[in-house]
């Protein structure tokens, strides 16, 4: 099977979903041109279905339940931090 790997911009806070193909592997989270993105591997020719995710910065405070983290990305020269978590 072949695989490609897409990127999708991540706002900067709040939760957010991403159409992704049915066993999409989430690679890297970082910052491009002062933006934060998330790499996944995906499977072109399957199906989507939304994925849940969550960015929250250094020190809010969030419930975590259900959570798994998938990358951290600093933005503005180091001075925001951004912790991106999928829901399971």
């Amino acid at each position: 099977m072949k695989r490609a790997v897409f990127k999708y911009p991540v706002p900067r806070n709040g939760s957010f979903s991403l159409f992704l193909e049915s066993g999409a592997k989430v690679l890297h989270v970082a910052e491009q041109f002062g933006k934060a993105w998330i790499w996944v591997e995906v499977d072109p020719s399957a199906d989507t279905a939304p994925r849940e995710f969550v960015a929250v910065m250094t020190g809010e405070k969030f419930d975590a339940d259900g959570l798994h983290h998938v990358g951290t990305v600093l933005l503005d020269s180091g001075s925001f931090v951004l912790h991106v978590y999928e829901r399971n």
